[in-house]
């Protein structure tokens, strides 16, 4: 199964090496537009001023992360690490909006925010129990995973900013995920992993980055 593992990630790195060829250009980075979803919020004045300070410091902690000019970004722990930042700036936004834009702020940030491209932790963790994996065949799954998402995020540079481009990497790298889970998993468990993953597309906001 080792073997499939590195098949798969030289498969992969191919894949991006062939389409590194085409494009070049790296248009400049787009954020979320927090202007847009304080004007949803409807925030009182009292309670833009707050918004304002939260924003500030958790922007500030996002800056600090960055890898500095040259150095090798690591986009999944760069990744995990916003994650965790979201996750905190919205618990201190909460504190101060209502439960209506509390809702608001969630779906927003769900709509806008970017995604991980790999498989989710829940769904993750359904795949391995319904589809009753063995140790072994959860150590290939989470390796497979680890293998996609780190090759999509290698491309990064070339994609961003070109939506088709990124959905043309997505796409190829999913169907390479799959081939590599089929000599993972029995016939059965092969044919409920893809009823699981059936919806499963490239993340909205990758789509528009």
């Amino acid at each position: 199964m080792m073997k499939t593992i590195q098949q798969f990630s030289l498969l992969l790195l191919a894949l991006v090496l062939m389409v590194a060829c085409g494009d070049t250009q790296k248009p400049a980075r787009r954020g979320i537009d927090y202007d847009k979803l304080k004007a949803e919020l409807a925030l009182t004045p009292e309670q833009s001023a707050q918004f304002d300070v939260v924003l500030d410091k958790y922007n500030q902690m996002r800056e600090a992360g960055r890898p500095a000019q040259g150095e090798k970004v690591d986009r999944i722990a760069m990744f995990e690490r916003n994650e965790a930042i979201a996750q905190s700036q919205a618990s201190d936004m909460a504190a101060f909006l209502t439960d209506d834009q509390q809702h608001i702020y969630a779906e927003f940030m769900k709509k806008n925010a970017r995604k991980r491209p790999g498989y989710t932790a829940g769904q993750m963790a359904q795949m391995k129990t319904d589809l009753s994996l063995t140790d072994e065949q959860a150590a290939m799954l989470d390796a497979v995973n680890k293998a996609f998402e780190k090759a999509y995020y290698d491309a990064h540079d070339i994609y961003h900013g070109n939506a088709e481009l990124a959905k043309e990497y997505w796409n190829k790298f999913d169907a390479e995920r799959k081939a590599a889970l089929r000599t993972v998993f029995n016939e059965q468990q092969y044919a409920q992993y893809l009823q699981l993953v059936a919806q499963i597309t490239q993340p909205e906001a990758e789509k528009k980055n």
